[in-house]
């Protein structure tokens, strides 16, 4: 039997094993069935816009520690930590859409360490570049809820 869903070749009756389309089910089964692939797929798009835009974010994020170390870092060791922030934050970027959810967590890791450690040194960097610092958090944030909502709703 061929799946009507997916078009896979069925030896038996009751489930696509390509797809896992109740071909025995009941119309309502059938309905809902296609129903959740639909929803899936909404949330794959939506995760997969925030991928980008997280990858553009960390485009963003490597470049300018670079650009920022090479300009104004007044010692060789800031600016020698600055530039290898910098490039992990591009290699994230890189990287990303192999494994999503694993280099949006630690991207989102380290920008937190790094503002953390920041806030240390000098309480007052806080809140210089908030409403970008605020971007960049949420940015990441939003994209590892798309993405773990994608994988809850992955079909099996």
């Amino acid at each position: 039997m061929k799946c009507p869903h997916c078009g896979t070749e069925n030896t038996s009756a009751f489930v696509c094993r390509g797809c896992g389309y109740p071909l025995a089910g009941t119309e309502a089964e059938k309905s809902a069935f296609v129903g959740r692939q639909i929803l899936h797929a909404s949330h794959a798009e939506e995760a997969q816009k925030s991928i980008r835009t997280a990858r553009t974010v960390l485009f963003a994020l490597g470049a300018l520690n670079i650009l920022l170390a090479l300009a104004f870092a007044s010692d060789s060791v800031g600016m020698i930590l600055s530039i290898f922030i910098g490039a992990a934050f591009i290699v994230f970027g890189t990287v990303l859409p192999k494994k999503p959810l694993l280099f949006l967590v630690i991207a989102l890791a380290l920008l937190l360490l790094l503002y953390l450690a920041d806030a240390v040194v000098d309480p007052g960097s806080l809140f210089r570049g908030l409403i970008w610092k605020v971007f960049c958090v949420s940015a990441l944030g939003i994209a590892i809820s798309r993405v773990k909502r994608t994988e809850a709703h992955q079909p099996r």
